[in-house]
């Protein structure tokens, strides 16, 4: 059973190639009659080691607000200012490229699927 799961799945990849595929942000799609092919694009999300980027915020100027009193990183409030370009992790506000020891990018791939 699953042979031919992964044979039509196969032959359903190559089809998908062929033709025309609403796309947004996030994804491709191409409705059938009896479903709809999927190919989720790749993402790219922060990775990050809180212990390790408060002791490292800790030594970069203007980023005093997003330590916590107890000493907490303020992730949520980090991260609406910090946006991926090609790899690297820039300041919204500033342009700074940050390289942080704990803070790195992480893809998580896209993948192809089928729904009913």
């Amino acid at each position: 059973m699953e042979n031919e799961t992964s044979f039509f799945e196969a032959k359903l990849r190559e089809y998908v190639k062929t033709v025309k595929m609403k796309e947004t942000k996030t994804q491709k799609s191409y409705s059938l009659p009896s479903g709809k092919l999927i190919l989720k694009k790749d993402k790219e999300d922060f990775k990050v080691d809180k212990e390790k980027v408060l002791e490292n915020i800790k030594k970069l100027e203007g980023y005093k607000e997003y330590i916590k009193t107890k000493e907490d990183l303020a992730w949520g409030e980090l991260k609406k200012n910090l946006t991926i370009a090609d790899g690297k992790i820039i300041n919204k506000v500033t342009g700074e490229v940050l390289e942080i020891e704990g803070l790195d990018v992480e893809v998580k791939p896209g993948k192809f699927e089928v729904k009913f």
